[in-house]
C-alpha cells in the first residue's frame, strides 16, 4: 500500500513537471515570437513640411512634400532593435506659390533632376526603451540625412506612438521629428541676391509618418 502510495505521488511530481516544462516552453516561445521586430511601412497621410531660415530671409520658403516612401523593422517593446529609412521625392514639393515651386524643381543649385530623393535612415534610438499603447514617448534618433547626395550623420529630437490594431484599422506607428541641416553640409550653394531672402542658408524639415504594420 505504501510503495502504491510512494508511486502515485511520483507520477503525479512527473506530471505536474511536465506541465510546467510545457507552460515555460510556450511562453518562452511567444516571448521569443514577440521579441521578433515586425515590418511597418509608410502609409496615408505622411508628409513632410519645411520652412528655410537665415540671417538674410526676409520671406521664408515654406511647403510640404506629398511623396513619402520608407519601412521601419520594430518591435514596440524592445527599440533596441530598430532600423528604419524615409525617402522624400523633391519634385512633390508644394508652397504658397506656385512660381516658387517651379523655380525649385529646376534650380541648379539644389540639383534636384540629378538627386531627386532626399532620404533619412534611423540608425538607433536614444532615450527609450519601449513603447506604450496609444501614448506619445519622447527620443532622440540617431541616423544619416541625405540631400544632394551627400550624406550626414545627425541626431534629431522626436515623438513616437504606437498605435494597436482597431476595427478596420492597421497596427500603426506614427512618428513626429525634426530636422534641422544647413544647405553648405550638402553642398547646396545659394546665389547670392533674391535667392537668400528665402532660402537663406538651411531649413528645418518636420517629419510626419505613419508607419502601417505588414
Amino acid at each position: 500500500m505504501h510503495m502504491k502510495t510512494s508511486i502515485t505521488h511520483t507520477a503525479r511530481t512527473v506530471f505536474y513537471f511536465c506541465l510546467g516544462l510545457a507552460a515555460f516552453g510556450t511562453t518562452a516561445l511567444e516571448t521569443t515570437a514577440r521579441a521578433q521586430p515586425a515590418n511597418y511601412r509608410v502609409g496615408e497621410g505622411s508628409k513632410v513640411r519645411f520652412q528655410c531660415f537665415g540671417p538674410k530671409v526676409t520671406k521664408p520658403a515654406k511647403g510640404r512634400f506629398s511623396a513619402i516612401s520608407g519601412q521601419m523593422n520594430l518591435d514596440p517593446r524592445n527599440l533596441t532593435t530598430t532600423s528604419a529609412s524615409l525617402q522624400v521625392i523633391l519634385q512633390s514639393i508644394t508652397t504658397t506659390d506656385t512660381s516658387w515651386d517651379v523655380m525649385f524643381r529646376a534650380a541648379g543649385f539644389l540639383g534636384v533632376v540629378a538627386h531627386p530623393a532626399s532620404s533619412f535612415e534611423i540608425t538607433r534610438i536614444e532615450g527609450a526603451q519601449t513603447l506604450t499603447p496609444n501614448e506619445w514617448t519622447r527620443m532622440r534618433l540617431h541616423g544619416k540625412f541625405t540631400l544632394r547626395g551627400v550624406t550626414k550623420t545627425t541626431v534629431v529630437p522626436a515623438r513616437a506612438r504606437w498605435l494597436p490594431a482597431g476595427p478596420g484599422r492597421k497596427e500603426r506607428v506614427e512618428v513626429l521629428a525634426r530636422i534641422r541641416f544647413l544647405f553648405r553640409d550638402h553642398e547646396v550653394w545659394v546665389p547670392r541676391g533674391s535667392d537668400e531672402e528665402f532660402a537663406g542658408i538651411g531649413a528645418i524639415a518636420r517629419v510626419h509618418a505613419f508607419f502601417e504594420r505588414q
